[in-house]
């Protein structure tokens, strides 16, 4: 999801992935979900298959984990504020938060294009051999609204005809 402020001479992108559910609706999906698994695994240990047991626990721990961290994930959200002499981008997840604020001026935008045809463009701020990808999880439409927001602040971007996978921590070690 995408929204984009304007005050004066400063335009403020918020960018947030879509949810499609609550925390709390997750959590019961989970707990189906684990219900039925424990279900199955008790008959099967009912049935003399007590070896069961340890790997449908096994299953139900990695299915809980991966569900809160995918639930988790979609709290982030990215912030891009742009004035006349720099661009200020904020990450934040939960409580951790990273900010890099760049020179308006030195900064460009590469749009990668997809290979295949399901998939969104890829935008990535660069400037002096510093890339920060912006909107990496933002559907099709939100990527073509927040391509033809920068565009319209006179961002120079660039079309990259490559394909770029670009893996960057928003959150690196510090030195």
């Amino acid at each position: 999801m995408i929204r984009v402020y304007r005050r004066g001479a400063i335009t403020t992108i918020d960018m947030q992935p879509n949810r499609s559910a609550s925390w709390r609706q997750t959590q019961y999906l989970l707990v189906a979900i684990a219900m039925v698994s424990l279900t199955i695994a008790i008959a099967w240990a009912a049935l003399g298959f007590w070896i069961i047991l340890p790997f449908a626990g096994l299953e139900i721990l990695l299915l809980l984990y991966l569900g809160y961290r995918t639930c988790h994930f979609t709290y982030g959200r990215q912030q891009l504020t742009i004035t006349n002499y720099s661009l200020d981008f904020t990450y934040r997840l939960g409580k951790r938060q990273r900010r890099y604020i760049l020179s308006r001026p030195q900064t460009s935008v590469l749009i990668f294009k997809p290979r295949h045809s399901l998939s969104s463009d890829k935008l990535v701020l660069f400037q002096d051999g510093f890339s920060l990808p912006i909107g990496e999880w933002l559907n099709r439409d939100d990527i073509a609204t927040l391509a033809a927001t920068l565009k319209e602040h006179a961002l120079p971007c660039v079309l990259q005809n490559k394909v770029q996978r670009v893996a960057l921590n928003p959150f690196p070690p510090e030195p």
